[in-house]
């Protein structure tokens, strides 16, 4: 369903950019860069905040580590 965590265990979370800066190690212009050139997921705003949706994240984190790997 669109509204289930990648590992299906409930509906998906809304990370902020701090939290994105905090998993990832990365500063907010790499992040940015990252979108922009298509290598990570694109943010949402909702509200006046920025946010990842956490599905979205571990997607991107998953095929990282499948490129890492090879």
């Amino acid at each position: 369903m669109a509204n289930e965590n990648v590992d299906g265990n409930g509906p998906d979370q809304l990370l902020l950019l701090d939290k994105i800066l905090a998993l990832t190690n990365k500063s907010r212009p790499t992040i940015y860069r990252w979108v922009k050139a298509g290598l990570f997921p694109p943010p949402y705003r909702v509200g006046g905040s920025i946010v990842w949706k956490q599905s979205d994240y571990m997607k991107w984190l998953q095929e990282l580590k499948q490129v890492t790997y090879r």
